[in-house]
């Protein structure tokens, strides 16, 4: 497998466990001597791909596009590009095609045979078409169930983010199976 690695000015690739040229990057931490406007912590468990992707977005002297496509999701519902993905770094808002990225990539995995499968995860878009009085149950039914949610009958859970009037995004969990409705948010109440 090889992993993309810039140096200087051209686009290069490298196999993963290389002894020449980027070979460093691909380790288990990144160089202190690389200029990151983000480096992930020692705590985080990133694979040494991981830890390449990571240092490729948030390379300081980055010299390709804002705009360049990083990320398309299966279904092609979701767009990551350079911009998108450094509002990963800490204390920069996470921008509603980062929510619908991960809505995405969790959809997916309800497809698969696994525990997921008993969930619906649904897009930031969701709660604000359900809010606003000109939606009928039928358009946003319409509009939601093939890509978001699965069958009635082995629904457990259904996970909802919410942006909360252009301040910070929050998540609702409803657990149908315990009749519980969970708030998720990493501000205190006041």
């Amino acid at each position: 497998m090889s992993v993309p690695c810039m140096t200087g000015s051209s686009h290069k690739k490298y196999p993963q466990k290389a002894t020449t040229g980027c070979a460093e990057i691909s380790e288990s931490k990144i160089p202190k001597w690389m200029s990151l406007l983000f480096r992930p912590s020692s705590t985080m468990t990133l694979s040494d791909t991981e830890v390449v992707i990571a240092a490729y977005i948030f390379m300081v002297d980055n010299i390709l596009s804002s705009k360049e496509i990083l990320v398309i999701s299966l279904d092609g519902l979701a767009i990551g590009d350079m911009q998108t993905l450094l509002t990963l770094r800490p204390t920069s808002y996470v921008c509603t095609e980062v929510i619908m990225m991960v809505v995405c990539l969790l959809t997916h995995y309800k497809n698969m045979p696994c525990d997921y499968a008993s969930c619906w995860f649904l897009p930031p878009q969701f709660s604000e078409r359900v809010l606003n009085e000109k939606n009928t149950t039928a358009d946003i039914s319409k509009d939601y169930r093939n890509p978001f949610m699965g069958f009635v009958d082995k629904i457990k859970k259904i996970f909802i983010p919410i942006y909360d009037e252009g301040l910070h995004w929050y998540l609702v969990v409803i657990d149908l199976v315990d009749n519980k409705l969970w708030l998720l948010d990493s501000n205190p109440f006041p």
